[in-house]
Order: structure tokens, then C-alpha cells, then sequence
């Protein structure tokens, strides 16, 4: 059989009980991922606290739910129970058991992002109920991958006065575009602490 490429997609904004509730799919048309509630999960972007490690497993739990994080490279000797992270990462299902495969793995000093997080949440539309798994439907393809972050996330701490910097000034100042900055969101670089204002996450 051919090798498949598949295009490397973004990590979705979401929580631990959409992954845990949803359907793990696999096949050779696209890669493996979560379908929940419609929407397919090939990389997530989940804010929460560590509440258990051991060695290349831990434990993660962003108050809708708790879900392991395992590693097949390196184990998790940074991490300790109470540190409050960013995780960026694949969802995995092994004997009817889901788990993340973390990619990226940010620590957040200030608890205050959680609670921002949440409230991003809670503006996301949730539907009532799951579809079923369709017998296709297009790969999702990639945000192009941002050039110069650098440039975006300096602008945004330069026009901070600290409620946030304006989106549209953002924009202007740095010559880039509105698809740029809204990757960066989904990603986790910078977040948006109400409407039209996003800070750097520290």
C-alpha cells in the first residue's frame, strides 16, 4: 500500500470531556482522531493542572474531566503534581482507554488563565447531540504555519497597557493578518481576554 501524507493539523481549542466522550476513528484516508459531538480532534489544546506523575505517564485534569498524558520518547521528570500547564497534543485510545500524547507542554505561572480559559469555552457552541461518524468527509487542512511569531507576540506586549492589546491595532502594527493571529490563538501562543483583546501567554 502507498504511504499516505497527511497535512499536519491545528490543535484545537476544546476540553478533556469532549475527547473522553467522543469516538476514536482510525483509517487509512486521514489520521487517527476524536469525533466529538460532530467535530473531528486530530490535535488539542487543553489548559488544566497536573495532578500525577509517574515516570513517562501522567495525569491531567482541566475540571471536566481527568485523562492520561503518555510519553514513548521521555518521561515527565520536569513535570510535578500542582503544576498548572498548557498541553498541546495528540488524543490516543488504547483498550477502550483514551489518552493524550503531548507535544508541547507549557507551564503557567498565573492560575488566572484557567478561568479565562473556561470563559473561552463557554463562548464556543456545543452541540447537544453527537453525529455519527460520516463515511467521508474532507481532511482538515492546516492553518499555513506563521512566519516571524516573534513579530506578532513583541507588537502585542508593546500595545498591552495592561487590559490587553486592540486585534485591529495588533494587525496594523505588525503587518500581519487576522488568519495569522487567530492561529496563534488556537495554538495557545497568545489568548484572547475579551473580545477584540488578546495578551501573550506567560
Amino acid at each position: 500500500m502507498d504511504q499516505v501524507n497527511y497535512k499536519r493539523s491545528t490543535a484545537s481549542i476544546t476540553s478533556v470531556d469532549r475527547v473522553l466522550s467522543g469516538q476514536y476513528v482510525t483509517g487509512d484516508e486521514e489520521p487517527n482522531h476524536v469525533l466529538s459531538a460532530g467535530k473531528k480532534f486530530f490535535r488539542v489544546n487543553i489548559m488544566g493542572v497536573i495532578v500525577g506523575v509517574n515516570g513517562m505517564e501522567a495525569v491531567f485534569d482541566d475540571s471536566t474531566g481527568v485523562i492520561p498524558l503518555r510519553s514513548f520518547e521521555e518521561d515527565f521528570k520536569d513535570l510535578k503534581v500542582g503544576d498548572i500547564v498548557l498541553l498541546v497534543g495528540k488524543p490516543r485510545e488504547y483498550n477502550n482507554e483514551k489518552y493524550i500524547v503531548p507535544e508541547v507542554i507549557k507551564k503557567i505561572a498565573n492560575p488566572d488563565w484557567l478561568r479565562l480559559r473556561k470563559l473561552e469555552l463557554e463562548r464556543q457552541p456545543r452541540p447537544i447531540e453527537p453525529e455519527p461518524v460520516p463515511e467521508k468527509e474532507e481532511v482538515v487542512e492546516e492553518t499555513p504555519i506563521i512566519s516571524n511569531v516573534e513579530d506578532i507576540t513583541t507588537t502585542i506586549r508593546n500595545l498591552d497597557g495592561g487590559d490587553g492589546a486592540d486585534i485591529e491595532e495588533v494587525i496594523r502594527e505588525s503587518g500581519k493578518d487576522e488568519t495569522q493571529i487567530q492561529q496563534l490563538l488556537r495554538e495557545g501562543e497568545i489568548f484572547e481576554v475579551k473580545p477584540g483583546k488578546v495578551k501573550v501567554l506567560e
